[in-house]
């Protein structure tokens, strides 16, 4: 019988008295509950952490409603260990002590090994391993320094207790904080701080159990927990919350340290029974009627011979199921309890063995494929042998019979000789069946169902696994909000869900104008393949076409969104390329139904649909204007904005509204990767933050951008991706121009009001290619010496600084008689734009190896290295055109070179660079390691460089000084 979830607390409500707790993931899910439990047992205070300041703000305002109790909130990046600080900075000047930390930040997501990429494993380790290292060693110090220690609770889970599918990056990340916690309660156990972890089973109401079972209703979803879980319930947030305070309490877990509290009701530790409950005593009976006839010898070999494993409720599953196996993991053992040749009154032929699969209690109709007729003849396929089914398919017959036709199994033990049980033909049985399993739940499979098994986000959020763990919701990341390649994605409310499926009814809701039954795009499964969605195409790509050893073709895809919010990627393939993509509108709705569903690839689809969609030539597509207009599905969005943009990982997703300040023109460049040219337009965009930042669209919108983006609209940008090139950047967006939401009004007043026609310049977050790089902020601006001092250049990728020095020394001269110069192609147009360089041929003329064009003539360009000095130290600069057009008051590479070559030019020549020398600038570098002939050197090349405005300057000074 299942035990009941406890609802009133045993521990005192002064339990924790004046202790001050900070929660990282606090903002929702178990970790929310953790927070509210300390609060309500006696904390004066708490600090919940996370990402989302919307979610941290509206959790910290419910918190000190229900507990009466402070309740703060700190937005904190868990992998940035300065962050962690602050957060810690931050609780010390409120409360002046820190008692006890909650490390619940979290990410997950599932992904096959050989397909998880580098980056995505180590953001899961960053975010839950060191992530739980950064906050405990920034919390350290708090805490010894009162003398009274603390107490360390460490979010886990049970992923690496045995080995869990397609979560390898977790389950070694869980893995470490253990180990984390152990070593750290061993080291630290002398300053009074105790160390230990949390973790967590299938948790009610949590975005990642709902999906481990799409469409089902929760009756039925108890019922699956229920053999999953020996006390028989899903375990509620209520109970972790328990455990928190259980571990935080100096009365109950004061001598507590170094331990995992497992809390999960036992399911790691669920094997399935070798035969069902409810045959155990009829089996014992038989067998100790049986013994009294055997020989004492016997009775063992007996005994194992009728234990043998048939998977529970396997036939009850593979009944429900329609077509191919579509869980290969799926593999169950049954009994064939009979076998029977079928008579060929036609004569010839191969000939078909009818059978029927028992799991005890139901048994099956059945066909042996005729490829397994050597295993009925050499009796592996035999009277009540026991068998591992690995392939099969159920077929329905015109009279709506069912039957498994078996292509593919193994021997599972030696045959009892008898009928195990007393199985009943579940086709006379009405309604009762039990849903089919999902992936990885076959009873052949030993993981625990809970550990990760359920479909999860591109990342998870905090308390113990956010919207892909379906141990709790946690704290989503700035930026993510719905959409999951932001690594602290999930977590909120069930709209926050990225799967949908948050609902308990049945998924169909409503039907088309042509009367057909509409299912929404939460409602998808890949147990039903009947469905019509309808939608709103948001995006939609160009053509694309591939050629290789297996052919050529074409393809586009879409991104459709419904009105409950959820979008899903759809593919179009050769022929449905030609029928469609001309048909399809961005803006405009359909009905859409003939797709083939495949499980979504989270490393690369930031749709929050848990699916992709694959649609054909066949697939049936209607123009719908009949239900309701395009406006009744409305875009959900996470706004970010831009001057938090510096904290989003890159290659992470985000939304962003803003003013369109400017368009740049569209033109065209040629990819390395592909050779393909491609058309793109920089867009400058600033929002309410007071920052800037570069926005490239690419294709069909770059060439559109001038007519939509003209007159500074406010744009909302749908999953734009960031970049750190050049500073922050965005590129690849969806976009809507002025679109009717609040907070567009809302920037449109503040651009009218504030941002138009103002005198402070925005700050930048990104620089631009050439000589328009511009200098960092006077308060960003570092001193020469930090290029040595900060180690600049070692990175895998460059480094950046502004200084204000002087120009000491130019080396205009080079080898032999040639200037500070090089001879570059006359080709102003693309490829070369006056760029690369050009050899002298024997005729005279000169060839560019980049457009492989020879002309009569060249382009010189700059190109010469020189030192700049500040007050702390001297440092060699490589100068090239752009720059040193600036730095020599204007003058041209190609100027100088005619005076020279007339020979009364060496005087001007020499004297251009002696003006140029001694004179100060604010110059910005970037700082590369490269090779120079075998020998790696680190390169400092300037980039940008301005004069010095001393007005400013002092101004600036007097500033910094004043603070």
């Amino acid at each position: 019988m299942a035990s009941t979830a406890p609802s009133s607390s045993p521990f005192r409500q002064d339990a924790l008295a004046g202790k001050v707790a900070v929660v990282t993931g606090g903002g929702s899910g178990i970790c929310y509950e953790i927070t509210r439990q300390l609060l309500l047992h006696g904390c004066i205070a708490s600090i919940i952490c996370g990402r989302r300041e919307d979610f941290l703000q509206k959790a910290s305002a419910e918190l000190a409603s229900t507990s009466g109790k402070i309740c703060l909130y700190k937005v904190c990046d868990v992998r940035d260990e300065i962050a962690c600080k602050a957060v810690v900075e931050y609780a010390m000047s409120h409360f002046g002590k820190v008692d006890i930390l909650v490390n619940g930040a979290a990410g997950n997501f599932l992904a096959e090994a050989k397909s998880l990429t580098p980056r995505g494993f180590k953001t899961v380790m960053d975010i839950d391993a060191q992530g739980t290292f950064n906050m405990s060693h920034a919390v350290y110090p708090a805490m010894t320094t009162s003398g009274n220690g603390g107490a360390i609770i460490n979010i886990s889970m049970t992923l690496h207790y045995g080995a869990t599918w397609y979560q390898a990056h977790a389950s070694a990340a869980k893995s470490a904080i253990d180990s984390l916690t152990r070593s750290l309660a061993l080291e630290w156990g002398c300053d009074k701080i105790r160390v230990n972890g949390i973790a967590p089973g299938p948790i009610a109401n949590t975005p990642g159990t709902i999906k481990l079972a799409p469409g089902l209703t929760p009756e039925d979803f108890e019922e699956m927990i229920a053999e999953r879980v020996p006390l028989g319930r899903l375990g509620t947030a209520f109970d972790i919350g328990m455990a928190a305070v259980f571990l935080a309490c100096d009365a109950s877990g004061g001598y507590v340290s170094g331990d995992i509290l497992v809390v999960d009701g036992a399911e790691w530790l669920y094997r399935p029974p070798m035969v069902p409950r409810e045959m155990v005593a009829e089996l014992s009976r038989k067998v100790e009627a049986k013994s009294r006839a055997l020989r004492p010898d016997t009775i063992t070999s007996k005994l194992v011979t009728m234990s043998l494993m048939l998977t529970p409720k396997a036939i009850s599953a593979m009944f429900r199921m329609s077509g191919s196996q579509e869980n290969p993991s799926f593999s169950p053992v049954v009994q064939v309890v009979h076998l029977k040749k079928i008579d060929n009154k036609g004569g010839g032929g191969d000939e078909r063995w009818k059978l029927f699969l028992s799991d005890g209690v139901h048994f099956l109709s059945g066909m042996c494929a005729t490829q397994l007729n050597p295993l009925v003849h050499s009796g592996v396929i035999s009277q009540y042998a026991v068998l591992r089914v690995s392939e099969f398919i159920v077929n329905t017959l015109g009279s709506g019979v069912k039957i498994c036709i078996l292509l593919d199994c193994e021997t599972a033990g030696p045959n009892p000789g008898e009928k195990i049980g007393s199985p009943v033909d579940i086709a006379k049985i009405p309604g009762g069946l039990t849903p089919a399993p999902q992936a990885g739940s076959g009873r052949g499979v030993t993981q625990p169902m809970y550990g990760g098994s359920g479909m999860g986000s591109s990342v998870g959020g905090g308390g113990g696994g956010g919207s892909g763990n379906p141990y709790g919701r946690g704290s989503p990341g700035v930026g993510q909000g719905n959409y999951g390649a932001n690594p602290y994605g999930g977590g909120g409310d069930m709209n926050n869900n990225r799967f949908g499926g948050g609902s308990s009814s049945a998924p169909i809701v409503r039907t088309s104008g042509t009367g057909q039954p509409i299912t929404p795009i939460s409602g998808l499964n890949m147990y039903s393949n009947r469905w019509t969605i309808r939608a709103k195409v948001t995006t939609k790509s160009q053509i694309r076409t591939w050629s290789n050893a297996k052919g050529e073709g074409s393809l586009f895809s879409v991104e459709l969104l419904d009105a409950s919010g959820i979008d899903v990627r759809c593919t179009f393939f050769k022929e449905g390329v030609d029928k469609f993509y001309n048909f399809l509108e961005e803006g405009r709705v359909y009905t859409f139904s003939g797709g083939r569903l495949k499980v979504a690839n989270m490393q690369y689809n930031t749709c929050k649909s848990q699916f992709e969609i694959t649609f054909d030539q066949n697939s049936e597509i209607h123009l719908d204007d009949v239900t309701g207009p395009a406006n009744d599905i409305r875009e959900h969005y996470d706004f970010v904005k831009i001057d938090r943009l510096e904290s989003v990982e890159p290659n992470a997703y985000v939304d962003i509204l803003a003013v369109v300040k400017h368009v740049g023109e569209a033109n065209s460049i040629v990819s390395k990767k592909s050779g393909k040219e491609l058309i793109k337009c920089e867009l400058t965009i600033e929002d309410d933050s007071g920052a800037e930042v570069r926005l490239t669209m690419w294709g069909d919108a770059a060439q559109a951008a001038q007519g939509k983006f003209g007159g500074m609209p406010v744009v909302a940008f749908k999953r734009a991706r960031v970049s750190d090139y050049g500073g922050r950047t965005l590129s690849g967006a969806g976009y809507e121009v002025n679109p009717n939401i609040p907070q567009a009004q809302s920037l449109r007043q503040w651009w009218i009001a504030n941002g138009n026609g103002r005198t402070t310049a925005a700050r930048s977050l990104s620089t631009t290619m050439g000589g328009n790089r511009g200098p960092d902020p006077f308060d960003q601006r570092k001193t020469v010496s930090a290029i040595k001092s900060e180690q600049m250049g070692y990175n895998d990728k460059p480094d950046w600084l502004s200084f204000k020095a002087t120009i000491t020394f130019l080396k205009k001269e080079k080898q032999g008689d040639e200037g500070a110069w090089y001879t570059a192609c006359a080709n102003a147009d693309d490829p070369c734009k006056n760029m690369y360089k050009a050899t002298q041929t024997s005729d005279g003329n000169w060839h560019c190896d980049k457009c492989m064009k020879t002309y009569e003539n060249c382009v010189r360009r700059f190109i010469f290295s020189g030192t700049v000095a500040d007050d702390t130290c001297t440092s060699w600069v490589s100068i090239f055109n752009e720059q040193a057009e600036v730095l020599l008051d204007g003058a041209r590479a190609n100027d100088l070179y005619a005076q020279v070559a007339n020979g009364d030019g060496k005087d001007l020549y020499d004297s251009t660079f002696m003006k140029a020398t001694y004179t100060d600038w604010i110059i910005k570098c970037k700082v590369k390691q490269e090779l120079v002939g075998d020998e790696q050197r680190v390169k400092t090349s300037m980039v940008s460089l301005s004069p010095v405005d001393y007005v400013v300057e002092s101004r600036n000074l007097l500033k910094a000084l004043c603070v």
